[in-house]
């Protein structure tokens, strides 16, 4: 059975996690930037997946980006199962800088 995989990135025509996204897969979806609309947005998304891959931006974050472990939705914590350390050092050996 294939996995159920979602991507996700906030909107606006220039926001790299917008295309991004639309890069990786025709069917992603696409959160709004501003904490009432992201709740709305989120509320919204099926719940059938087996990986989501989340894609923000961080004006903190300059020539790297952030991994993140966990998850939190209505109270519950998501803690992901895929290897984070592996990705990071696949990423760290194309030239990307990450942190977990």
């Amino acid at each position: 059975m294939a996995t159920r995989e979602a991507y996700i990135g906030f909107k606006g025509r220039n926001n790299s996690s917008s295309i991004l996204v639309n890069a990786l897969s025709k069917k992603h979806y696409l959160l709004t930037n501003s904490f009432v609309g992201l709740k709305r947005d989120i509320d919204k998304l099926p719940a059938d997946y087996d990986v989501v891959y989340l894609f923000g931006v961080d004006k903190n974050l300059i020539g790297s980006f952030r991994i993140e472990q966990c998850a939190e939705k209505d109270g519950t914590h998501l803690v992901t199962n895929l290897d984070l350390k592996s990705l990071a050092e696949k990423l760290s050996s194309n030239g990307i800088k990450s942190t977990i």
